[in-house]
């Protein structure tokens, strides 16, 4: 899933592949972050899961959304907003890098 939006995009990478890319402009940068931290805040609040599990879940999310790109499989749009969510949330929790699995790309002029 690509999409550009009047500010560019947003692309996310896991393990050098580039997984989708998501568009800036009514959602800006920090509207991502902020799904990702509701994401980790209502994990906490209303699941009682601690930090082990939330990381655990997130990776293996984004691995099984890793290997279903690598074989082609059809990965739907709430799949591609979850990926977002958690891969975002590993960053959030000093697990990734940010400059790793992510990169903006700016709108061309």
């Amino acid at each position: 899933m690509m999409k550009q939006g009047k500010n560019g995009q947003l692309c996310l990478y896991y393990n050098n592949l580039l997984i989708a890319g998501y568009p800036l402009g009514i959602m800006k940068m920090t509207d991502y972050r902020k799904v990702a931290e509701d994401l980790i805040i209502n994990s906490m609040r209303n699941e009682n899961r601690n930090m082990r599990e939330q990381i655990f879940a997130y990776k293996y999310f984004c691995q099984t959304i890793y290997s279903r790109k690598l074989k082609k499989k059809y990965i739907s749009i709430d799949d591609y907003r979850m990926f977002l969510a958690c891969l975002l949330s590993l960053v959030k929790l000093k697990i990734y890098e940010d400059e790793d699995v992510s990169m903006i790309f700016p709108r061309k002029k």
